[in-house]
């Protein structure tokens, strides 16, 4: 466990000193995207080192547990639940430079604001299609080892239902947004 904090730790030192090397100090925030970046990049410091606690914390109940199921399943919960934190900044991180960045052809003023939402929803409907593809692979391999038991075979359709139900919903949102920007511009 000490090598996985260890590891853990390695890993997001470099983006936090990356994090605090280019940021604009807090009286020199010119615009909208400047402001949204300096926030997280101190929130984000804040998350992960209550994640590191909790992922501690929660090592700790494991390996005072001595048995116990209830203590377990808390340190379990805990890490758990840490890890899951840690993804979730990193993820909103890597959305956050992408987003900060003006698009092609702007200035990254207020104006840009279409544009800047427009490069999110290309985003989010890369990973809307590629959640859609992983789910419908796994309704697949549901439906290949269901081997006939009706328990596993609802399951497969219903991944599969709802793969599709998503796609479309996300395609229609995409739809909607790039409608309601162009009419915008």
């Amino acid at each position: 466990m000490l090598n996985l904090l260890l590891f853990v730790t390695g890993l997001f030192t470099p983006a936090l000193a990356y994090a605090q090397s280019t940021q604009t100090p807090l009286g020199a925030v010119s615009n909208f995207g400047e402001l949204v970046s300096l926030v997280w990049a101190y929130g984000s410091e804040v998350v992960l080192g209550l994640a590191v606690f909790f992922v501690v914390l929660g090592a700790f109940f494991y390996l005072t547990s001595a048995g116990n199921e209830s203590r377990i399943n808390e340190g379990k919960q805990m890490v758990f639940g840490a890890l899951v934190a840690i993804g979730i900044v990193l993820g909103s991180g890597v959305l956050i430079r992408l987003l900060h960045q003006p698009a092609a052809g702007t200035t990254g003023v207020l104006a840009d604001v279409p544009k800047v939402l427009q490069n999110a929803t290309n985003i989010l409907i890369g990973l809307i299609g590629g959640f859609a593809m992983l789910m419908l692979v796994y309704a697949g391999i549901l439906y290949t080892t269901g081997r006939g038991d009706p328990d596993k075979l609802e399951k497969a359709h219903n991944a599969f239902r709802y793969a599709i139900y998503g796609l479309v919903l996300g395609v229609l949102a995409y739809a909607i947004v790039n409608t309601v920007i162009n009419f915008l511009i």
